[in-house]
């Protein structure tokens, strides 16, 4: 999940195979992202991330968790989130996502058990230990999740796999489901605003001041919200969107790097190459002969 795809809300577009049917599996690695650092950002959807080989870091509204090996994470629907590496060490790690909408179509169902812990402001994240009984149990099932690949062979199995983990990741949230909910941060909201609004106007000029007006914020209130939720600051996550979505315009052949670098917004080609360098270890050329001879 190495390229991301945003909606107009900037949440993320996840790649499903099928948008009927919302559920994706797959195995990923810290290195596949620039720097070894995901982009923060936020979606409807549950994830899910198990470490197979090796430890990540992953960043929850502002929180960090540093992720053991066989340890895993659930990270609640529209949570500002992103997983990176804090000692430069890569790691492979298994990912879920599924739509809770798509767990029942039952509407009592639906309001009795989805809706109390999707709209929840104190539940952000569950980290699961292994040690622990009920987490061990959950981290079963997601090790459970990998028979299901292909998905398209294995949707009903994937379903009531997901349910199952539902029923038990409840049992985990009991004394959160108990606690009489908070009126939701307004940091995280606001910090939706300035990502979406880097999203749809990357390609252009944009200054502190631009990003800041966008959340109504003043530009130091800007900066500290962008480094508590998404690791940055907002010109360094400029520069991050545009540098993501430089890698995957350099999958199509048809366009020149020269091209892509004032498409993503860069000031010029040399500026693109030295930011390539910095964040990827390689040139845009050379990153797409390597996509190219890899088949990718």
């Amino acid at each position: 999940m190495s390229q991301l795809r945003v909606m107009k809300d900037f949440s993320e577009c996840v790649p499903y195979d099928d948008d009927a049917v919302p559920f994706y599996i797959g195995i990923g690695r810290l290195s596949y992202y620039p720097s070894m650092k995901a982009l923060g950002h936020w979606h409807d959807d549950i994830e899910i991330m198990k470490a197979l080989h090796g430890h990540f870091s992953y960043k929850v509204n502002g929180r960090n968790f540093l992720v053991a090996e066989a340890d895993g994470i659930v990270v609640n629907s529209r949570q500002m989130h992103y997983p990176y590496s804090a000692d430069g060490s890569d790691c492979e790690y298994l990912c879920v996502l599924f739509r809770p909408n798509a767990l029942t179509a039952n509407k009592s169902i639906y309001h009795r058990y989805i809706e109390p812990i999707i709209t929840h402001p104190l539940i952000t994240e569950k980290y699961l230990h292994r040690c622990d009984k009920l987490h061990a149990a959950l981290l079963k099932i997601i090790d459970h999740f990998r028979e299901f690949q292909p998905i398209k062979e294995h949707e009903l199995e994937f379903l009531g796999t997901a349910c199952l983990f539902w029923a038990k990741w409840q049992e985990t949230l009991r004394s959160e489901l108990a606690t009489h909910p908070l009126a939701q941060h307004q940091e995280v909201e606001v910090c939706r605003k300035m990502t979406a609004f880097v999203g749809q106007n990357y390609k252009t000029a944009l200054s502190l001041a631009d990003i800041a007006a966008s959340g109504g914020v003043c530009r130091s209130k800007c900066c500290k919200i962008f480094k508590k939720y998404l690791g940055k600051s907002p010109i360094e996550y400029l520069n991050a969107y545009r540098l993501q979505t430089g890698m995957m315009l350099l999958l199509d052949d048809n366009i020149s790097i020269t091209e892509i670098a004032y498409a993503c917004g860069f000031n010029s080609p040399s500026y693109f190459t030295e930011m390539f360098l910095r964040h990827k270890g390689c040139t845009p050329r050379n990153y797409r002969k390597e996509h190219k001879r890899n088949g990718l």
